[in-house]
């Protein structure tokens, strides 16, 4: 079974891409917060609204400006439930664009299978 960590990537990656790219943004970026166990969008509102995910919990979380909002475990939900919560989650932030889950658009095939580095001198590669 796929790893939460890859899934929840592709839910980051997908949030970013459906809200940020036709935009200023240019690139897909996510971030690593030691500080909270968790991977991060770029902000995707004015007011700092960002999708998390907490890899000790397995939830993704919708926070702004650090501020949790609301959360989702995708251990005990289904894909259709967290697309729904996500575009939920982005209709009350005040993004009108629709969220598009198209992972062949984005180049993300079976295959895929990144690597991060954790920050501040700390060396270890984490295959995910």
């Amino acid at each position: 079974m796929e790893s939460y960590i890859k899934i929840a990537i592709k839910y980051l990656i997908s949030t970013e891409r459906s809200f940020l790219l036709s935009s200023k943004a240019t690139q897909i970026v996510l971030y690593h917060s030691l500080h909270s166990s968790s991977l991060h969008t770029q902000k995707l509102t004015k007011s700092g609204d960002m999708l998390f995910f907490n890899y000790d919990s397995y939830n993704l979380e919708w926070r702004t400006d650090r501020t949790l909002i609301d959360g989702l475990s995708i251990k005990h939900h289904e894909h259709f439930e967290v697309v729904r919560w996500i575009e939920t989650m982005a209709i009350e932030a005040g993004i009108r664009k629709p969220y598009v889950f198209d992972l062949f658009l984005i180049g993300m095939t079976q295959d895929f299978n990144p690597q991060y580095k954790i920050p501040n001198g700390m060396h270890k590669n984490y295959q995910l």
